[in-house]
């Protein structure tokens, strides 16, 4: 049957006291192996907290997540580790280690106590140096390159954790537009070729509606869900395409 993430009711967002503030609200929805899925909204809408909390970085504040069929909360982090991996957009807590050196710490889940890596592990970390394209850096120092260099650096941390699920947030941010293609076809390829579930935001909506197999769009709070077909043929009642293109045209003045 393949992996799946599920939630039902959910509502993530932020809890200050007794005061709640929900950014995003999910009656139901699944996420599954072999499909990669994009979320869209514009800023501000909560994309990162939702996917922070579908992570299991945060708690919801009210609902359910399972991930096949066990709820996200009774995973230990070794068993989550080894399911889920996360690329969040700020990584500027890693530095004074080299490119393979950090790709290498997504195989801390396999590794034991000691760290160490057998030659099959650094294979892994090899191949997925040069997946990203990025296989010269291997002996760079990561403070040493560039902002979107990093980007792929955790990319490729995330494909050597070798997990069926993989959420991103912004994976291609302050990457030039090529290397946006190349990164959003790679992970196309992951989610159809080596059957992975991909999820992940973005503000290349252009390409987000070629390759994705499902968009999630948050408006107002609600996530609305469909094929990007569905969408851009306006098939979904609840968002009309004015709302999309006024979208697109936010993100673009951002970006």
């Amino acid at each position: 049957m393949g992996h799946k993430l599920s939630v039902h009711d959910l509502k993530a967002g932020y809890r200050t006291g007794s005061v709640e503030r929900v950014t995003s609200s999910i009656p139901d929805a699944t996420l599954r192996q072999g499909t990669i899925t994009c979320l869209l909204g514009p800023n501000g809408a909560g994309k990162s907290t939702l996917l922070r909390t579908l992570a299991g970085f945060q708690k919801p504040l009210h609902g359910e997540i399972s991930l096949d069929g066990k709820a996200l909360c009774s995973y230990s982090r070794r068993e989550l580790s080894m399911l889920l991996s996360i690329v969040m957009t700020d990584n500027s807590h890693i530095s004074n280690l080299t490119v393979a050196e950090v790709a290498a710490m997504g195989r801390s889940p396999y590794t034991g106590f000691w760290g160490r890596l057998s030659h099959k592990d650094n294979d892994i970390v090899m191949r997925s140096l040069g997946l990203v394209g990025i296989t010269e850096l291997a002996g760079k120092k990561i403070d040493e390159i560039s902002d979107g260099e990093r980007q792929k650096v955790m990319i490729a941390k995330a494909l050597a954790q070798e997990t069926p699920f993989i959420i991103l947030d912004e994976p291609t941010s302050f990457l030039y537009y090529p290397d946006k293609v190349q990164i959003m076809k790679l992970l196309h390829s992951m989610a159809h070729e080596m059957g992975k579930c991909v999820l992940l935001s973005t503000h290349a909506v252009e390409i987000a509606l070629q390759i994705a197999d499902c968009i999630w769009f948050i408006d107002e709070g609600k996530l609305i869900t469909g094929t990007p077909l569905e969408l851009c043929d306006n098939r979904i009642s609840d968002l009309s395409y004015e709302k999309i293109i006024d979208c697109i045209n936010a993100m673009r003045l951002v970006h």
